[in-house]
């Protein structure tokens, strides 16, 4: 079954359900609802012979419930029933001679005076000339999808379509567009592109083209990397056939019921649970390593660190851009959905010339005044915004970074809100969604959620962007077993799921009421509880969610990404391996929350033991050769661990278990585990850097430690 071709359902522009009779594959095309009595019908082309089953599907099912409207053709002079479906426009003209024999028993039984079954075929000797013949009444396109697709499933052999490589954008780009931008003025696009066959169009990059005047659709960088011939991604054009259908027959029957089923989804609210004012922002902050034991905010750099450009894209509900907390050390873009394009947002010159983190307690901070009681209704994108633009500064203003001009950090807004999105729908923040890598944009904040249902579509592109880490907030619905949203619940490798997390009176970690948690799919926490930013209006107020505690996450990547560290499984791998770890929440997520402190100290290695003593340092090696054994809890299974694969040793006194996480291969597992008591015995070396609390134990010199003794440790330089 063909990648290319998937199931969109989703609020406001529901799906309509094929029948029975078409199986699971009827569901991989698309079709939407534009008013009343229309539906829009798209199926990707890749291959023809997926079209055109998926398109006989449509028409069958159609019949099948009474929803088809037909209408009256003249058969003329030597055509056969397909051949006046390709006249008639309701059958593409590249798929003649393949026509499903269910397409052929349909309109027999639409056409019992000139079409008669005899023996199990269908006999059409009387559609002699000037007969009329009844054919399904839709309008058939061609359109284009543009955004960027793997190399494995452009490769040949999956594909009967042809692949035209050009290194003009504008072949790709205006084929998704139209004539309205700038950059397809004096194209010939009048009509769309129905009448040509269908091409996937791949962008191939040329030195002879000067990829500066495709800046305003692409990152030039990004243009020259997707283009190279190694590039595992491709920008490419991928047609789509789309058809539009009148159903006022639907009312009938079984199909009328399917249809209102899937009207009642509605999008997924956040349902943030607005609580009175925290004023210690700045523990919170420091619980998860973004502010020091001082209260200042960390720098999560060394001076004089080259540190990379950062694209960050930010989708959320409508914010704030010019709010006055968000100084020039960062640059925003605003994506228009009419044009499908990023704009460049202009601020005003009073703004502050770097951002000022709200890590204070100040009553009355110099930007804005406090809201103590903010509606997240209306400052939800504005907040999440807010702690970004917060995070991604820290340690103050931000020089460019050496040989280039780009700004040091670039925020790609997409406004997408929780009822905004009920009438742009996911198909056009898909659309966006698939050009983010033109934009070169590595990290991407999601604090919304839609039902899992719903976005069979978007997830779909989410998975197909390997390089691009998407940061979605987990939900608020108390969910604990299942999972049932999406982004978060996408079980792919580029995304990151985030629970939110709440202190107890006795400053004890424990869950954030209503957030949705389970090491199942959940992967990291960070406190959402009370969290301060930017609000509508210039100023800055509490708000609490899984959608507050997304964006520390996403900002503590960022920080590893301008630091270097850009491979997707480098950055998980560092996230989870630095992560506060509490026994009493490992079953909530992987990892228990965020340490942005701890993610930043690349090279050293820690140690805690069951004595209080901790350590900062280089781990040495296992005294005893050979391999750790041990039993996994719950599947009892029997595994030889290699001390060189180690990345965290903990240790749940609460069960008499140790927590590993490990490599395996290229795989980074995450298990509980029963050592056995022999190996627990074994000794390594650590050489440490700083001591606190280890008695004799003194920095620079090397002892040895019993792995029985060890409650906590992290190799974080492997």
């Amino acid at each position: 079954m063909s990648g290319f071709r998937m199931m969109l359902k989703y609020t406001g522009l529901v799906a309509m359900a094929l029948s029975s009779a078409g199986g699971a594959a009827a569901q991989e095309a698309t079709v939407t609802p534009q008013g009343n009595d229309q539906f829009l019908w798209r199926s990707e082309v890749l291959n023809r012979d997926d079209v055109q089953a998926d398109l006989a599907r449509l028409y069958v099912t159609l019949h099948e419930n009474g929803a088809l409207e037909t209408q009256h053709v003249a058969i003329q002079k030597g055509e056969t029933p397909t051949d006046v479906m390709i006249r008639s426009g309701v059958w593409p003209h590249w798929l003649k001679n393949r026509m499903p024999l269910s397409v052929d028993a349909m309109l027999c039984d639409l056409n019992p005076d000139i079409c008669r079954t005899a023996k199990g075929a269908n006999d059409w000797t009387r559609a002699w000339p000037g007969r009329e013949i009844n054919l399904p009444d839709v309008s058939l396109k061609l359109s284009y999808d543009v955004g960027v697709r793997s190399t494995g499933e452009l490769a040949a052999g999956k594909s009967d379509i042809e692949i035209v490589e050009t290194p003009d954008l504008s072949a790709l780009w205006c084929r998704g567009t139209g004539p309205d931008h700038e950059l397809c003025q004096g194209n010939d696009i009048v009509g769309g592109w129905t009448e040509e066959t269908p091409a996937i169009f791949q962008y191939i990059y040329d030195e002879s083209v000067d990829v500066d005047q495709f800046a305003k659709v692409a990152s030039p960088t990004a243009l020259r990397d997707l283009g190279a011939e190694a590039s595992p991604v491709k920008m490419v054009a991928i047609p789509v056939v789309e058809a539009t259908v009148e159903t006022r027959n639907a009312s009938q029957g079984e199909f009328s019921r399917v249809i209102n089923n899937l009207s009642d989804k509605v999008l997924v609210d956040q349902k943030l649970q607005l609580q009175s004012f925290y004023e210690s922002n700045v523990a919170l902050l420091r619980r998860m390593g973004f502010v020091d034991a001082d209260g200042k905010p960390v720098q999560p750099y060394k001076e004089g660190e080259s540190l990379s450009p950062l694209r960050v894209a930010h989708i959320d509900a409508s914010a704030e851009l010019t709010h006055c907390a968000f100084g020039r050390g960062i640059s925003f873009k605003r994506w228009n959905f009419d044009t499908r394009a990023f704009e460049d947002v202009a601020r005003p010159d009073s703004m502050s010339a770097s951002a000022a983190p709200h890590t204070t307690n100040d009553a009355a901070p110099a930007c804005g005044g406090l809201n103590r009681t903010p509606l997240a209704e209306k400052s939800h994108g504005t907040h999440t915004l807010g702690l970004l633009v917060d995070l991604l500064t820290l340690g103050g203003s931000l020089p460019p970074p050496p040989g280039t001009t780009e700004p040091p950090i670039t925020i790609y807004h997409i406004p997408i809100g929780l009822t905004q999105a009920n009438q742009i729908g996911l198909e056009a923040l898909d659309r966006a969604l698939k050009l983010l890598p033109w934009w070169d944009i590595k990290v991407v904040n999601m604090s919304i959620t839609w039902n899992k249902a719903d976005t069979r579509l978007m997830e779909d592109t989410i998975a197909r962007l390997p390089n691009t880490i998407f940061v979605a907030a987990a939900g608020n619905h108390d969910e604990t077993t299942g999972c049932s949203i999406s982004p978060a619940c996408i079980e792919s490798k580029n995304v990151i799921s985030v629970i939110g997390l709440d202190l107890d009176e006795q400053d004890h970690l424990k869950i954030l009421k209503h957030s949705n948690h389970g090491s199942r799919y959940h992967d990291i926490g960070a406190i959402g509880a009370n969290v301060v930013s930017s609000v509508d209006g210039g100023m800055i107020g509490p708000l609490s969610g899984t959608s507050q505690a997304a964006p520390l996450v996403s900002a503590a990547i960022g920080h590893l990404i301008r630091r270097g560290t850009t491979g997707i499984d480098d950055i998980y791998q560092r996230i989870m391996t630095t992560a506060v770890l509490d026994s009493t929440l490992l079953e909530a997520s992987k990892a228990t929350m965020i340490d942005m402190r701890r993610a930043m100290d690349f090279d050293v290695d820690f140690v805690e033991l069951s004595d209080g003593c901790k350590m900062r340092g280089t781990f040495g090696q296992f005294l005893t050769p050979g391999d750790i054994v041990a039993t996994e809890v719950g599947s009892g299974g029997r595994f030889y661990l290699n001390g060189g694969d180690l990345r965290r040793v903990f240790y749940n006194e609460r069960r008499d278990w140790h927590l590993l996480m490990h490599v395996r291969g290229r795989d980074f597992l995450r298990r509980a585990y029963q050592i056995e008591p022999d190996h627990l015995q074994r000794e390594f070396q650590f050489d440490p850097t700083t001591v606190e609390n280890c008695g004799n134990r003194q920095a620079g010199f090397v002892t040895r430690v019993r792995l029985s003794d060890v409650r906590d440790m992290m190799l974080a330089s492997r």
